[in-house]
């Protein structure tokens, strides 16, 4: 009870509300719907990883390559450098990558057309049935799931996840650059 209610005292003191006007088990019911949300977070991030991972295995490439290949998919044409900088991936490790995303037949490496010193990896659109194929049936169930909810609950889950995405993209630069 100590740690929930010092980190619900924190949460407190952060969001500036007054010990007063909440009643301890109001905060107790927060601290314990925060804690199993992220809970929650931390399932959806292990299924993604098992997801991601038996897809990879499906397509022949292993999960980091799939990440980069979503990454082209969501943002087309990227360098070798822009797609290590992405990925936080050193050049020999993204050379190793995009070396197995071409063998798979999953992207191509064309000439820059700015630099003829770079080369542009571009993802392959023949391959893209097979890939929607897999993970359309995820789609689906996602889409079904959201269906559930009503569209302020949509709004409130999409502005969350958005959040999230976010600080967690932060945190992970923070890490890697030992940014306080």
């Amino acid at each position: 009870m100590y740690r929930l209610w010092n980190k619900d005292m924190i949460y407190l003191q952060r969001t500036g509300t007054n010990l007063a006007t909440k009643r301890v088990s109001q905060v107790y019911m927060q601290g314990a719907a925060v804690d199993e949300l992220l809970g929650a977070l931390r399932e959806l991030a292990n299924a993604d990883v098992l997801y991601n991972a038996a897809v990879a295995e499906r397509l022949g490439v292993s999960a980091v390559d799939l990440r980069c290949l979503s990454y082209l998919d969501a943002h087309g044409a990227a360098t070798a450098s822009e797609l290590a900088r992405w990925s936080g991936l050193t050049s020999g490790a993204l050379t190793g990558v995009v070396n197995r995303l071409a063998a798979a037949g999953l992207v191509r490496r064309d000439p820059d057309p700015e630099d003829a010193r770079r080369v542009r990896i571009i993802p392959l659109p023949e391959q893209r049935e097979e890939i929607e194929s897999l993970m359309r049936p995820l789609g689906q169930r996602l889409a079904a799931a959201a269906s559930d909810l009503s569209p302020d609950q949509q709004q409130v889950l999409t502005k969350f996840v958005v959040a999230a995405c976010t600080a967690m993209s932060q945190e992970a630069l923070r890490i890697r650059h030992f940014i306080e």
